[in-house]
């Protein structure tokens, strides 16, 4: 429609079920002006992170089964040195 458009110029649909869609008005939502190379971008950035969180995870992980299975050996020497001799009877 021009600026200054009579009534009689406003253009009207002739589709028969036009106005069936109306309740399509307010679900139409403009995507953001991200272009897609900043998008694809991003997703490596937010992949790299994930998978440096999963290796960390995995190190602690490590790190603390080791620390357990120290802990058991130690807690076994402990218990081969201080159990009390056996005698024949």
């Amino acid at each position: 429609m021009k600026s200054g458009a009579g009534s009689e110029e406003v253009y009207k649909p002739s589709l028969w079920y036009y106005d069936l869609l109306h309740f399509l008005y307010d679900q139409d939502s403009a995507r953001s002006a991200r272009s897609t190379r900043m998008m694809r971008t991003n997703e490596k950035k937010m992949r790299m992170v994930l998978n440096l969180k999963m290796y960390n995870n995995r190190m602690i992980l490590a790190k603390l089964l080791i620390l357990h299975r120290l802990c058991q050996s130690q807690i076994l020497m402990n218990q081969v040195h201080h159990e009390p001799l056996h005698q024949n009877q």
